[in-house]
């Protein structure tokens, strides 16, 4: 791994995002230097083929973490969160997603850890991170064991753009359910589908929203050409904020956590 040691020692400029692709298809250990960290770029976003290395994410200071992982597992999560728990990753971070091949087991990812499951209807919390802005209801807290910060973990199809958004009937029952209220199968299934079809109401919204985002940026991208490379200064204020790990309902799960 030269050459991405020599890059992360030398690219001193402040930057607003960084895409790496790590050796794709190549399944070698990865080495790594102790000590090596950059603290330039608002946005990393990664795909990783090597076997895993925790030591990966904590060389980057940045708010924003999103990475695939070829060989992440539900025990890797388990263990990345008890990580930060100790106190032994990065304490930049704000978000971090990391997308694994296998679905995400909750009961997996949080053996020997101890949660508090937020009620999506009381608890609501606004994130703000880089430029992106959205609310999120409910979710799993897990305190730092010395008390410090709490991280949030949370499905990240269940972002919402406003704190008076509906909040979605499944998140209720899994916050239910994990408090010892039990529904019958009937119940459950018709709540199912209305939420399904309430969450395919969202997704075509937000797609609206997303096209009409991406019109909008390509118009000011075509206003600043020439300032596309303009240095980003990162607050440092805000850095020591929140933690988030997204969870996605998909075979390709993306696993997310915010620090409050």
């Amino acid at each position: 791994m030269f050459s991405f040691q020599f890059f992360i020692e030398n690219y001193k400029k402040p930057s607003k995002k960084l895409y790496l692709v790590l050796d794709y298809g190549n399944e070698e250990e990865l080495e790594l230097s102790d000590n090596l960290e950059t603290n330039v770029f608002e946005e990393v976003v990664f795909e990783n083929s090597h076997p895993v290395n925790f030591n990966l994410y904590n060389i980057f200071s940045c708010p924003i973490i999103d990475s695939y992982e070829k060989h992440f597992t539900n025990q890797d999560l388990n263990t990345f969160i008890k990580n930060w728990q100790l106190g032994l990753t990065n304490s930049h971070w704000r978000s971090v997603c990391i997308k694994i091949s296998e679905p995400v087991e909750l009961q997996d990812v949080l053996k020997d850890i101890t949660v508090t499951y937020r009620d999506s209807r009381t608890v609501k919390r606004k994130v703000s991170v880089g430029y992106d802005s959205y609310w999120i209801f409910g979710g799993i807290d897990i305190q730092k064991h010395d008390g410090s910060a709490t991280a949030t973990i949370q499905w990240k199809d269940y972002r919402v753009n406003s704190e008076d958004s509906e909040v979605p009937i499944k998140l209720i029952r899994k916050y239910e359910r994990n408090n010892g209220v039990i529904f019958d199968e009937e119940d459950e299934l018709e709540e199912d589908e209305l939420e399904e079809d309430q969450h395919d109401e969202v997704q075509h919204e937000e797609f609206q929203l997303e096209e009409e985002q991406l019109e909008e940026d390509e118009l000011v991208e075509d206003q600043h050409e020439d300032d596309e490379h303009e240095e980003h200064e990162l607050q440092a204020a805000d850095l020591h904020a929140n933690f988030l790990l997204w969870l996605k309902r998909f075979s390709q799960a993306e696993f997310s956590m915010y620090i409050w």
